[in-house]
């Protein structure tokens, strides 16, 4: 018989229908193949989750070809480097462990100026991929 802890009680209360844990495996993930020259995503994708996580990798001097609008909001997590971030019109330079949130349904694109290799993780609070 499996005892609960007190913390993992509340939140099944607080959360009824929400599995107490859920794993996302590699094998559901996917690439997009190259998002634009240089741009690499892969998505792990959990449709029941309402959201997707997706790596990208940015080689140096690229960047994505058009401004993404979508529903939802976006949650940015850099992990390796400099991106610039542009949103709604305004360029905005984030470094490794930095995080960005924002309303998707405004223009946004990202760019890599430096010579390193520049990564995020994001969490899109909407189903794209």
């Amino acid at each position: 018989m499996t005892t609960l802890s007190r913390k993992e009680r509340a939140l099944a209360e607080d959360c009824p229908g929400i599995p107490r844990s859920s794993r996302i495996r590699a094998t559901r993930s996917r690439s997009t193949g190259p998002r634009a020259p240089g741009v690499h995503y892969r998505i792990l994708r959990e449709p029941r989750l309402g959201y997707q996580v997706v790596t990208a990798d940015f080689e140096p001097g690229c960047g994505l070809l058009e401004e993404l609008r979508h529903e939802g909001s976006d949650l940015i997590l850099m992990t390796k480097d400099v991106l610039i971030a542009r949103y709604n019109g305004s360029d905005h330079e984030l470094h490794a462990g930095d995080c960005a949130q924002w309303s998707a349904g405004y223009p946004h694109s990202f760019r890599n100026d430096s010579d390193e290799t520049a990564q995020f993780i994001g969490v899109l609070f909407s189903s794209l991929y």
